[in-house]
């Protein structure tokens, strides 16, 4: 076997000394959300996991393949929350710090560069952001709100959904007015609402269907919705509105052209221009926020996409019973009986159905993208359904069999045991490798196993994760400055300092 050059770590623990490793069998999942076909999770160690469809790197794993694996974006802080839309997502530390990855269109990276990130990417240098959220799903426009109650809002912004009073796109924070008392923000496809701390509902934008009952057209900043200050939470999906009261009851307005908002409305046949017979439904429109009667015990999660609608419910936190509306394209309803996408006469539910969960299970957390839902179990697991054609589903599905992936029950999606928090020891303080660098393209040599690599800038941020199953890298989307490389192989750290001009 050929030996190759023993090159020395260097040796700076302290740059990338993270938090102390937990035993690896006492990894779980803490949280999960969907985003248009992109999982997002945090393990309980607090590092960032991510999984499916990756086209513009919305991943945040350096990388802009799809993938149906758990891949490492960050696990050199601890993670909070994550939130993503249609290719790109944004991250919030437990620090307060604020992050995106993934399409800069209309400047929603906030990031003011103008670029994509496949690695996630400081938006401006606050640490004290409490809350974020984004359009969804088809829209790309995002908002958050800080510790003082303060809202900001950046992205697209043609319809006014900013709130700042005009129709410019922002590629960096800026406030929405001076109040300091908001609490939740929920973003459509170009309509935009939100709450108050004393329970009242606020909306902006486009208003295409009502959503800002109340008010005709167009709002460019902040309007009063009713005079209710009961809501508690509030979610909009393309042209649906949702809100949630105090007392668990869910309220539904705007865009009832599917059935979506849960009323079961009656339909009449019409004909198509080309002389084919279509269901229409008679009332396609809610112009003020409606009690949704279909629903059996306090709400507590609402989420869904253009096709469909979930909504879970159950007692002190805990969900205990979910219900899922619209096509069961793919499976996206998780009862068992839906069809793969392009079939004929794929079921489409009116009437709530629920998925094939069993009864033991308790849930903490849901969340659905287009076509397919996960949810997060009390004691840390992640259970999921529906399409998995971007291997959004997590279930390490090969790359070359996911175009016809999906899932018509739930599944468990496995929690990875890989430790990568904490730096490792030095066998005999040196490992066989060589590590060059031409200019564009980092490369390995080992004998060893490597089973991870990152890429930090002089902060001691990591930028850029490296594929294991690689040994080269090209490393040329990096900005200017000075990077170090680390390796893990055979269970020691291998670093490598250098340039990018």
């Amino acid at each position: 076997m050929k030996k190759f050059t023993k090159m020395w770590a260097i040796a700076a623990c302290a740059l990338f000394a993270g938090t102390a490793a937990v035993n690896a069998e006492d990894y779980t999942w803490k949280f999960v959300t969907a985003g248009d076909a992109t999982t997002y999770a945090i393990r309980s160690d607090g590092s960032l996991w991510s999984w499916g469809w990756n086209e513009k790197g919305q991943g945040g794993n350096g990388v802009s393949e799809r993938t149906a694996t758990p891949t490492l974006a960050d696990g050199n802080r601890v993670w909070k929350k994550a939130v993503g839309g249609k290719a790109y997502g944004f991250f919030l530390a437990e620090d307060g710090s604020l992050w995106a990855a993934g399409t800069h269109e209309g400047g929603v990276q906030g990031t003011n560069d103008g670029i994509d990130h496949k690695v996630l990417t400081r938006i401006g240098t606050d640490n004290d952001w409490a809350d974020m959220a984004c359009s969804r799903f088809w829209g790309y426009s995002g908002f958050a709100i800080k510790t003082n109650g303060t809202l900001w809002a950046w992205g697209k912004n043609s319809a006014g959904q900013l709130g700042i009073g005009n129709t410019q796109a922002q590629t960096a924070p800026v406030q929405v007015g001076a109040d300091m008392d908001w609490k939740q923000v929920a973003a459509g496809c170009s309509s935009v609402l939100a709450l108050k701390t004393d329970g009242s509902l606020w909306g902006w934008g486009f208003n295409m269907y009502s959503e800002l009952f109340g008010h005709e057209g167009k709002q460019l900043s902040p309007v009063r919705l009713g005079s209710e200050t009961d809501w508690e939470q509030v979610v909009v999906i393309d042209f649906r509105a949702y809100a949630v009261k105090k007392d668990g009851t869910l309220w539904a307005w705007g865009d009832n052209a599917n059935n979506l908002l849960g009323f079961n409305t009656p339909t009449e046949e019409e004909t198509t221009a080309e002389g084919n017979p279509v269901e229409v439904v008679t009332v396609p429109q809610i112009t003020a926020p409606t009690h949704v009667t279909f629903i059996e015990g306090k709400v507590l999660t609402i989420s869904g996409c253009e096709n469909t609608l979930s909504v879970a419910t159950g007692t002190d936190g805990v969900i205990e019973k979910v219900w899922m509306l619209g096509s069961n394209t793919d499976g996206a309803l998780g009862d068992g009986k839906g069809l793969g996408n392009g079939n004929k006469d794929i079921p489409f539910a009116k009437v709530p159905v629920h998925p094939s969960l069993k009864s033991s299970l308790k849930f903490a957390g849901m969340s659905s993208g287009q076509n397919y839902t996960v949810m997060l179990t009390t004691d840390g697991d992640i259970w999921g359904w529906g399409c998995n054609r971007g291997g959004q589903l997590g279930d390490e599905t090969p790359n070359d069999q996911l175009q016809v992936a999906y899932k018509l029950k739930p599944i468990v999606i496995n929690c990875p045991q890989d430790e990568v928090s904490s730096v490792g020891s030095l066998k005999d303080g040196k490992v066989d490798a060589a590590v060059s660098f031409d200019g564009q393209v980092l490369a390995l040599q080992s004998d060893g196993l490597l089973t991870s690599g990152r890429i930090y800038d002089m902060n001691g941020t990591a930028v850029m994760i490296l594929a294991a199953s690689e040994t080269s890298w090209n490393v040329a989307t990096l900005s200017q400055g000075v990077y170090v490389a680390e390796f893990m192989i055979d269970g020691a750290p291998v670093t490598y300092k250098f340039a990018v001009k």
